[in-house]
């Protein structure tokens, strides 16, 4: 089984916007944060693969492990299953936390198919992994628990930068400007370098982080790749940076001249988006939803 970890090399890109992030807050330089089932079920949510659909999903915590039921549909077969996934999590020597898969069989305890297998891998395993990264990236933590009905880590800070903060606004003179989910993905539109490809192209607003999910086809007639790119932004004096804080090709950490070549397609393209259709405003802040993301200017 595959190993996750929540904690990537991070690339920053400015832009002119921001975001809110639906994380605990973190107020000191050490500390133990602790998320309850309730929350974690409230807010996670899986990005799923193209060839298969996911329902039901939920997240059930034990002593030292977590089980994510989900219903699979295969798109191709129309054939259902029902799976429950296993992770268990442990500290790494430099701060991030490991997500292992363990297991994956059907609610009745029957062996899956490599498709479920690999939908799990490129779905549900890589959608935990970024939910945490999102709400950890960055802290060291030293420590983790799994009780029955929590997440709990142990952490030091690593820098001087803030987390994300959520942003209210309130009062006269303030504009906010919202699209729903499926209006941003009839009007996102990505640029593709010479010679590459990208299709299927889906972008899944998630409480304080965006996922966008592609096929990304290299220079070449290269073979097809399957990548899920989360980003959160941060705002600052009226500027806005977007930090990607995971990009995953087929299931597994990008690198190399893959990470270069879907970095500069789909998170420049994300970036020149939001510089044609804000303009030059100075943001006072960002509310992603679910189903929603608001950007908020003085008028």
């Amino acid at each position: 089984m595959k190993s996750y970890r929540t904690k990537l090399p991070v690339f920053v890109v400015a832009a002119v916007l921001m975001l809110l992030s639906a994380a605990v807050t973190f107020a000191q330089n050490t500390g133990t944060v602790i998320f309850t089932e309730a929350q974690i079920n409230e807010t996670y949510r899986v990005t799923n693969p193209l060839r298969s659909s996911l329902t039901n999903v939920s997240v059930d915590l034990k002593a030292g492990a977590v089980d994510i039921y989900a219903t699979h549909t295969s798109r191709r077969a129309g054939t259902t299953v029902d799976t429950v996934t296993e992770l268990a999590p442990a500290v790494s020597a430099d701060g991030s936390i490991d997500w292992t898969v363990l297991s994956i069989v059907t609610t009745s305890g029957e062996t899956v198919s490599d498709e479920i297998i690999a939908s799990v891998n490129t779905s549900i395993a890589n959608s935990w992994a970024n939910y945490w990264r999102g709400r950890t990236f960055r802290y060291a933590m030293t420590g983790v628990l799994v009780t029955e009905d929590s997440v709990s880590f142990d952490y030091v800070t690593t820098g001087a930068e803030r987390p994300v903060q959520p942003t209210v606004v309130a009062g006269d003179g303030v504009v906010s400007l919202s699209y729903t989910e499926s209006e941003l993905n009839d009007a996102y539109v990505v640029t593709t370098p010479r010679r590459q490809t990208l299709s299927d192209m889906y972008v899944d607003l998630q409480p304080g982080q965006v996922v966008i999910s592609a096929t990304f086809t290299p220079a070449l007639r290269g073979e097809p790749i399957e990548t899920v790119t989360t980003l959160v932004p941060e705002i600052d004096n009226g500027q806005i940076t977007w930090t990607v804080i995971a990009i995953s090709a087929d299931g597994q950490p990008a690198s190399g001249a893959t990470l270069t070549q879907i970095n500069n397609a789909i998170v420049n393209s994300w970036l020149a988006h939001w510089r044609q259709n804000l303009g030059p405003n100075a943001l006072t802040g960002v509310v992603i939803l679910d189903d929603s993301i608001t950007f908020s200017y003085s008028a």
